[in-house]
């Protein structure tokens, strides 16, 4: 089974390792410690530990140097306490110009830093902790989003449906029957977007940027079908279904890219990301064939080609891996993989 997954990737793989390598910041201390402690836990998603997490996640950072630094500070704090209480009581014995309440408040100016180091290591774990559920919860919506459209085929029948209803098909526009196709959206499908919009600000701009960029084309995809259920002439609604088609294609290209930052367990990522590909290869091929390469739409488009050649050849490939070494967590996403092998067109691009 995985022989007709695993692809060969090509040599974009090395180039962007080799380009990444050149520019990687140096680890914040308390996760080079925390791979090499947990390293178990990290590799088993069932015992993963909320501690552990917080010591090596991408999103966290800044708050891992924070605490790294804090550790250093409570460590040296408490050697240079130890070592007052061992020879500074002998030395103030001998010396009289050395009182004993000049020694208390040294002692207790000095105490005053793992309190402080303690204190920011709570600020921390509390900070990181809020972060992470904020990342997992946008995360998890925008997954369950595109696949609920994969699971409903909508960019198929919306495909199937554009193919009916642009010039040059089969069946005229003039046969189609729009009665009764209206379209109201009173519903919120984006709880989260709608009621934890704050918590993106502390993660990287481009964690934000394709996490926003996904709820825009979604709200403007909706609203093209809201548009396309109210035209009522040829020009219209030709314009809207490409339009929503494309708002469509965007709205996954974006969501893939943002669950690809978002999500650290590689099985989940690697099942979001084809589940997302299939829908977003689907309107890529239609949008293609109908901007031509003088449309700077279409110069766009083609522009993806080699993006998506690399990317299907990379997500296959990790799941042949994955599946090589644990293959009852990789199960389900094996079976995704040949939905995504049946789709994907390489030869076409």
């Amino acid at each position: 089974m995985l022989d007709s997954i695993s692809v060969r990737s090509n040599g974009r793989s090395k180039l962007a390792a080799v380009g990444s390598g050149l520019c990687t910041p140096p680890k914040p201390p308390i996760r080079y410690f925390a791979e090499k402690i947990f390293r178990n836990t990290l590799s088993d998603r069932q015992r993963f530990l909320t501690f552990a997490r917080l010591c090596v996640s991408n999103h966290v950072e800044d708050l891992q140097w924070i605490s790294s630094i804090a550790i250093v500070f409570l460590i040296m704090s408490i050697v240079i306490i130890a070592s007052l209480l061992v020879f500074g009581v002998n030395y103030a014995r001998h010396h009289e110009d050395i009182t004993k309440e000049i020694f208390e408040n040294i002692i207790k100016i000095l105490l005053a830093i793992p309190a402080a180091s303690i204190a920011i290591l709570t600020w921390a774990y509390s900070s990181g902790n809020k972060r992470l559920g904020s990342v997992d919860l946008f995360a998890s919506e925008i997954s369950v989003i595109c696949q609920t459209f994969l699971i409903k085929d909508f960019a198929k029948l919306s495909v199937s449906k554009a193919v009916h209803m642009l010039p040059a098909t089969v069946s005229p526009l003039s046969e189609i029957n729009f009665e009764g196709e209206k379209f109201t959206s009173e519903d919120h499908y984006a709880p989260v977007f709608d009621n934890y919009i704050s918590d993106l600000k502390p993660l990287e701009f481009d964690i934000v940027n394709r996490v926003t960029l996904f709820y825009v084309y979604r709200k403007m995809m909706i609203e093209s079908i809201r548009r396309l259920s109210v035209a009522d002439d040829m020009y219209n609604r030709n314009k809207c279904i490409k339009d929503m088609i494309y708002m469509q294609f965007l709205m996954y290209e974006s969501g893939r890219f943002a669950c690809e930052k978002l999500m650290e367990f590689p099985n989940i990522r690697a099942e979001c990301r084809m589940s997302i590909l299939c829908s977003e290869l689907e309107a890529f091929y239609f949008l293609k064939k109908y901007y031509p390469r003088d449309d700077f739409r279409g110069a766009r488009l083609r522009q993806r080609t080699q993006d998506y050649k690399f990317a299907v050849n990379d997500v296959l490939n990790e799941v042949a891996r994955g599946y090589d070494e644990d293959p009852a967590q990789w199960h389900k996403t094996t079976l995704l993989a040949c939905e995504l092998r049946r789709i994907f067109k390489g030869d076409e691009l």
